[in-house]
């Protein structure tokens, strides 16, 4: 009965880091229902790696082993299933999976699996030396073998695949840097903290990697020097993220690898050993080079259908994607995909990418409420409901369109506050409401260009008919703010109000003139009059507020629903919630509204908060506060914010943010809506009112 016990602790420690500490809203885990079972795989994780693919009992299609990130440590076993009507591979989570090391970074993208008859070995490499563990099958545990020094370089390798070459030895391929790269210049959590210069160029300095290629004797011991296969040493910029063997048939064989930014490419091997062709890119249908949806493209060659060449498995943050080979090259020797589809995953939870920002909302016009939801990617999706407001089922998510584009924000070279190397995260936040009244649902979102938008729904289908974005104005400047916040909007008296955070990072008030412009009402204050602060850290630490309007509390009046951060102080700095919390005076779970005393804009400015303690002390995390309207909604004020609890434990959600929206969905209490939530591993809870306090 104890080892039974000791076996539920260890699991339920597996889920999720201890920030993640609500493993009883697990049950309130929203499930994905499709006719087959299957659906978009979810990760567990904000970002994930697989280690490698496992043949057993036989099979033709391997299995996957996925290492989960820092966030949320561990690994997964993933049973191969089937491949759907459309030719995805569904696979199927077996269980936990134990790794040598303790630290889910250890090795990081120098990680790889090679399999060679039924001998399985994992390689991981740390600081000059390569490490090997075999795999026992029956417990799913890789057992530490040994450890080997590893040739002495200038740069250690950032990503790694082991060849076997025959009945002993091996090729290491990896990926290094031709040179340090140079952060830009101060903290880049301060408020000085300037990503460019006056002419908008990063005042940073890239690094950028090539391949190289060294073999090794059955001992591990280096036969060659380590030599550079690629042409030049600056062949991607900032890094490779995988290396990955693949197979074309009578195209030839070699490695195949993605970039920190997203590109795929390959190099095909000429006479064997330690030499490589030119880099090509891998080009879609069109003879376009492919760029992977995410950051941190990783990919693993899967065999086809055939069994004569390579598909590809792909991770990045917020997702996992499978590449179909056509079986042709181009003419300058391309390898040429089909453009790339979530992988699939049998019975899995309902996915919305990493820090999914949702809202509830009758999207299609059928009657029943739906998820239309931001996250890291980029992306809007629409998750359709295909059972009842009562008992919703939420299906497969389609990626929504504007202007007959895919919406995939992207800040680019420039657009991100945190500089170019920042450019693949988009964090769209969007809100959908009827801005113009005209009946069609409108979604106005901010992102991480710290953007203001509007992408007005027209005649037709919502799910096609959305026009290009268009800014929203105040005094006839593009809207500004600071980033990553969802805004708050809703009908107050008698006018549609804008809520978000202004430049000084306080809650502020706007109210619609018309389709693009908005008026500035003033910021919102607390009863004593004082303004209403994230109080986060400077610069990049700055917004990430998810804003709901709502009668939360049934009196007539709109309150805020806030989905947090873990380093927001709202309303100030010294006694804000959650960041309160770092202190162990502050972990008696009393909320500070009690002993509240208001202090002034300069005090708060005075305050810096100690967002970067890292005692054992320190308790906050992302969660969910409730600011009760004690004023009207023609003339809004707030109470100091109180705790969400679930079922008496404050709810903790990870670090980076909390999506939340209050819904009439799911059993309905006194008439009154409960809250839907998306946690930073792309998870819905759908939370009932009856299990919550405040």
């Amino acid at each position: 009965m104890k080892k039974n016990l000791f076996i539920l602790f260890a699991l339920l420690l597996s889920c999720g880091s201890s920030l993640h500490a609500n493993w009883q809203m697990d049950a309130r885990a929203l499930k994905c229902y499709t006719p087959n079972h299957s659906g978009n795989f979810s990760l567990n994780a904000i970002s994930a790696e697989v280690l490698g693919k496992i043949y057993t009992d036989n099979s033709k299609f391997p299995d996957l082993i996925l290492k989960l990130d820092k966030w949320y440590p561990g690994a997964r076993y993933y049973k191969y299933v089937r491949h759907d009507e459309k030719g995805v591979p569904v696979f199927e989570m077996a269980g936990e999976v134990e790794l040598p090391f303790q630290s889910s970074n250890e090795g990081g993208s120098t990680t790889c699996i090679v399999q060679n008859g039924k001998d399985i070995k994992l390689f991981w490499y740390t600081i000059d030396t390569l490490n090997v563990a075999s795999y026992n099958a029956e417990r799913r545990v890789f057992i530490h073998e040994t450890s080997v020094p590893f040739p002495k370089m200038r740069f250690k390798p950032k990503a790694m695949f082991v060849e076997p070459l025959g009945k002993q030895g091996y090729l290491l391929w990896y990926g290094a840097q031709d040179r340090w790269a140079s952060p830009v210049p101060g903290n880049w959590r301060k408020g000085d903290y300037f990503p460019y210069d006056g002419a908008g160029i990063w005042r940073g300095k890239f690094s950028y990697m090539g391949l190289y290629c060294i073999e090794l004797d059955d001992l591990f011991h280096a036969v060659t020097e380590p030599e550079r296969i690629s042409e030049n040493p600056n062949e991607v910029l900032q890094s490779y993220c995988r290396l990955s063997d693949v197979s074309y048939g009578k195209q030839g064989n070699g490695i195949v690898t993605g970039s920190y930014l997203g590109g795929l490419y390959f190099y095909k091997q000429k006479g064997g050993g330690l030499r490589a062709e030119a880099k090509k890119y891998l080009v879609d249908t069109s003879g376009n080079a492919l760029r992977h949806p995410g950051v941190w493209a990783s990919p693993l060659s899967y065999p086809s259908a055939d069994g004569e060449s390579s598909d590809l498995i792909a991770t990045c943050e917020g997702g996992i994607y499978f590449y179909h080979y056509t079986g042709k090259f181009t003419e300058n020797g391309n390898p040429i995909y089909d453009y790339p589809v979530p992988l699939q995953e049998n019975k899995p939870m309902l996915f919305g990418g990493s820090l999914p920002v949702p809202t509830v909302v009758d999207w299609d016009g059928d009657g029943v409420q739906d998820i239309v939801s931001g996250n890291s990617q980029g992306h809007i999706l629409f998750f359709k409901n295909t059972g009842t407001d009562s008992e919703p089922k939420f299906t497969t998510p389609v990626s929504l369109q504007a202007g007959g584009q895919t919406i995939h924000v992207q800040p680019g070279y420039r657009e991100d506050i945190q500089g170019p190397l920042e450019a693949r995260w988009g964090y769209t936040c969007p809100t959908v409401f009827d801005w113009n009244g005209d009946g069609k649902p409108d979604i106005l979102f901010s992102d991480s260009r710290g953007k203001h938008m509007i992408l007005k729904g027209t005649e037709g289908t919502p799910l096609n008919k959305l026009e290009p974005e268009h800014p929203l104005y105040l005094y006839d400047l593009n809207m500004h703010g600071t980033w990553r916040c969802r805004p708050g909007v809703e009908k107050m008296g008698d006018r549609i109000v804008y809520i978000t955070l202004d430049d000084q990072n306080q809650l502020h008030l706007y109210a619609r003139i018309d389709d693009y412009n908005i008026e500035d009402l003033g910021k919102l204050t607390l009863k004593d009059g004082s303004y209403i602060s994230a109080s986060a850290a400077a610069s990049g630490g700055t917004g990430r507020l998810k804003i709901d309007i709502v009668d939360w509390d049934g009196d007539g009046k709109k309150d805020l629903i806030l989905g947090t951060c873990k380093h927001h102080y709202i309303p100030d700095n010294k006694n804000g919630l959650p960041g309160c919390l770092h202190s162990a005076q502050r972990r008696t779970e009393k909320s500070p509204r009690d002993t509240y005393k208001p202090y002034s804009l300069e005090d708060i400015k005075l305050q810096a908060p100690p967002y970067m303690d890292s005692s054992p002390e320190y308790n906050a995390a992302a969660t969910i506060l409730f600011m009760r309207n004690v004023g009207n909604d023609s003339k809004p004020v707030y109470e100091f914010p109180t705790q969400m609890y679930y079922k008496g434990e404050r709810i903790k959600l990870g670090q980076h943010s909390v999506g939340v929206d209050a819904a009439m969905i799911g059993p309905i209490t006194n008439g009154l809506p409960n809250l839907l939530v998306g946690d930073e591993r792309g998870r819905f809870y759908l939370l009932e009112r009856s299990e919550l306090s405040w």
